[in-house]
């Protein structure tokens, strides 16, 4: 089973969440599992004394002076060859809660796992196995994994440090400072789904054109892609290591590996383009077909917020991905206002946003205002996420006031 098929769990989901200090999924790493058959106490590893896996060594620079404030002491972290895998889970989950950083317990084997080299699906579970945690480490293995684990305790996401994650049942890329894909997302993708094949049925259209405001990694606007034949989806964004990642990641997932590359190429493209473009830039050519849904996870963390997230987020995940101005509702403006421009009468709009705001926007598109008439766009329901967070809305343009 994938490690996705694992997180899906809600019981473990809802261990994960109690981890948090916020009510945002963005305020830890959330992606990683947090199965209690791994997990000790803090308490545990703090009073647990483990001289074998690692040692400090304090050394200062050849130049050194004699001058103290002129020698700088540096520590390092060392993991010696013939150190066990269990000494190193063991010592490597003492260092990882000594920084503070979230979810040791979770983080130890995904590092080890990488480190051995094992299957990406299931060495992460295999090497906690008693087989797995008397082998010893090679000089290779031990020098790989110093260098992971010292990432790590610098709070970098361990999704940046495996260059890949589990998002669904797929593996997806993942590149700094691209948002990781939390377990939210996946169920903003679910009732997309839903949502989208209902529509084919009321409509008796198969072939549905989705727009992906702000793709980061292209997990959304890939897995609609995978999901619903015949649907093609365009996705935008303004980072483009962000188009770079995503179109590398529709060519994992969508290309058939029994066609020859130009039939992928040409079965990717059919299905899944990416442009680099600001959302209040992008507009459709005039004989363009409009879009029959779109979808989004936009920036929507309000200013005040955002220096409450995790220093694996606030240090690393783009500020631009994450903030959205004073009440986190900039760009989600954007894209309701964009909405004539892009989509056809009755196309619905699905967004992840923060829990303050279902309420917000409920208000907002109710009102009588002529501005907001214009825009054509009414607020259908709310949902709340596996934490029991108000965190998805769909919305719907009903056409301006012309039509």
């Amino acid at each position: 089973r994938s490690r996705s098929r694992i997180r899906n769990n809600d019981n473990t989901r809802r261990e994960i969440s109690e981890m948090a200090n916020t009510g945002h999924p963005r305020s830890t790493s959330f992606g990683i599992d947090g199965r209690r058959a791994w997990q000790r106490t803090k308490t545990h590893y703090k009073n647990l004394n483990v001289g074998l896996a690692f040692s400090t060594r304090d050394y200062s620079g050849d130049d050194a002076s004699d001058d103290a404030d002129a020698t700088e002491e540096k520590r390092i972290l060392l993991i010696p060859a013939g150190t066990t895998v269990q000494e190193a889970y063991d010592s490597g989950v003492q260092a990882l809660y000594s920084a503070n950083v979230v979810e040791p317990e979770a983080s130890m084997p995904q590092l080890l796992a990488s480190a051995l080299d094992l299957d990406w699906e299931t060495g992460y579970r295999t090497v906690l196995q008693p087989q797995s945690l008397r082998q010893t480490l090679t000089e290779e293995q031990a020098s790989t994994l110093t260098k992971l684990l010292e990432r790590r305790l610098k709070h970098e996401p361990i999704q940046y440090i495996l260059g890949q994650w589990d998002f669904l049942d797929y593996v997806v890329a993942i590149r700094p400072p691209l948002l990781c894909p939390r377990p939210e997302t996946e169920e903003l993708v679910k009732l997309v789904v839903q949502d989208a094949k209902q529509m084919r049925m009321e409509t008796g259209k198969e072939e549905l054109k989705i727009l992906d405001i702000g793709c980061g990694t292209g997990v959304i606007g890939i897995s609609l892609a995978d999901q619903l034949n015949a649907a093609r989806v365009h996705a935008i964004d303004i980072e483009p290591i962000a188009v770079e990642t995503s179109l590398e990641n529709a060519r994992r997932i969508l290309s058939s590996e029994t066609t020859v590359v130009d039939q992928q190429q040409e079965q990717q493209q059919q299905q899944y383009q990416c442009s680099l473009i600001p959302v209040a830039d992008y507009s459709i050519e005039q004989d363009e077909e409009p879009f029959d849904m779109l979808v989004s996870n936009p920036p929507y963390i309000p200013t005040s917020d955002y220096n409450d997230l995790s220093p694996d987020v606030i240090n690393f995940e783009s500020q631009s991905a994450l903030e959205a101005g004073e009440d986190g509702l900039a760009v989600i403006l954007d894209i309701i206002k964009g909405m004539q421009r892009w989509c056809k009468p009755g196309a619905p709009c699905w967004m992840e946003v923060d829990p303050t705001h279902p309420k917000l926007l409920e208000e907002l598109l109710s009102s009588t205002s002529e501005e907001v008439a214009e825009w054509g766009v009414v607020f259908v329901s709310s949902y709340k996420d596996m934490f029991g967070k108000d965190r998805f809305v769909k919305l719907q343009y009903i056409g301006d006031s012309k039509d």
